[in-house]
């Protein structure tokens, strides 16, 4: 009895459920945790990401291979950090690294952004190669198009109208 006046409950199961679950847990595969990333193994999947950012997240049109065109690239990227002296990572291991490492470094410019102006709050130094590598939208968003931007295309587009106009009745004088 425990102190409350209740009976405790036995811990370990009884003779033959003791058996079956032994049974079943030699059944299933151990799964061993896969080794850190290496610096210089992000370093290197920021670099490879940067120069082919088109291809690994792009779509190209007409092709009915887009998706096999990103796996060869990922394929490629996991090759790439190998042979740069990281560990032999599968390409579904890389791409979910790459999506990772993006989460990490949009939080830390949100972090930058909202300091307004201050000192940069302290971060791993890859993240900023992983920033680099981000597509101008992704890293700073889609930006509208400002009030003073706007009024000086209007005005462009209203002079070159006029221009055109001009040239019009240039041409029918002619």
């Amino acid at each position: 009895m425990d102190g409350n006046g209740r009976q405790k409950k036995p811990n370990k199961p009884s003779g033959e459920a003791t058996k079956a679950s032994d049974k079943d847990s030699e059944n299933k595969k151990i799964r061993k945790r896969a080794p850190n990333w290496k610096e210089i193994e992000i370093t290197t999947l920021a670099s490879f990401v940067q120069e082919h950012k088109a291809l690994l997240f792009g779509s190209k049109k007409g092709s009915g291979r887009v998706e096999t065109v990103k796996r060869e690239y990922w394929e490629r990227a996991a090759k790439a950090i190998r042979v740069a002296g990281g560990e032999a990572r599968d390409w579904l291991n890389v791409r979910h690294k790459w999506r990772d490492l993006s989460t990490q470094a949009n939080n830390l410019n949100t972090e930058i952004r909202l300091t307004g102006g201050g000192p940069v709050p302290e971060s791993k130094p890859y993240l900023m190669d992983v920033l680099q590598a981000q597509a101008r939208e992704v890293r700073d968003g889609l930006r509208p198009q400002s009030a003073e931007t706007f009024a000086q295309s209007a005005v462009v587009n209203v002079v070159s109208d006029s221009s055109q106009e001009s040239m019009s009745q240039e041409r029918e004088f002619k």
